[in-house]
């Protein structure tokens, strides 16, 4: 089946009015659900809303039992912060003004879920694809190498380059970059 022929099947457990634009949603089946039947039936991804649970701790049990990606619809900071605090790389949140994001954070969800299914690694940690296969890679290296090859491995940390550029200007931060 080619690729573009799948369907996605998205369980909306929200009283939010479904989508309807089909040229925004051209290949995801979108199905209103109860999510207490959620376990019932079969689904790529899953919107939950915070307004159809008791509590975020009873939506929060409910995600990690079903197992998929989700985009989480939430109304405040407080309660954006506290799903933040547990969501994981391939889930979303989108707050119920933004209801224009919705469609892109579907297809986020949908990506993660690609990459997870296809053997391509997402780091969890980073959100960055092939950490694991960058230590495989390095594993494979020493292993296969003989003992007449020099073997060199640097990794770079750069989460503090930006106050490099903050402090010099990006002009010599791109300098250093490129010594």
């Amino acid at each position: 089946m080619d690729e573009q022929d799948i369907v996605i099947r998205v369980a909306w457990c929200s009283p939010m009015d479904l989508p309807t634009t089909k040229d925004l949603f051209p290949d995801f089946e979108l199905h209103s659900i109860d999510p207490l039947i959620l376990s019932q039936s079969k689904f790529d991804l899953l919107v939950l809303d915070i307004r159809i649970f008791e509590s975020l701790e009873n939506l929060k049990n409910t995600k990690i039992s079903l197992r998929l990606p989700t985009m989480i619809l939430v109304d405040t900071v407080d309660q954006e912060t506290e799903v933040l605090s547990w969501l994981e790389a391939e889930d979303e949140i989108c707050r119920r003004d933004a209801a224009s994001q919705i469609v892109l954070r579907l297809r986020r969800c949908e990506w993660h879920r690609r990459q997870k299914h296809s053997g391509t690694l997402i780091d969890s940690l980073t959100g960055v694809a092939n950490r694991q296969r960058l230590q495989d890679y390095a594993i494979g290296m020493i292993e296969s190498n003989d003992a007449e090859e020099p073997l060199c491995l640097i990794l770079l940390d750069l989460d503090h380059f930006k106050a490099l550029n903050d402090t010099f200007g990006h002009d010599a931060g791109d300098q250093t970059y490129k010594k």
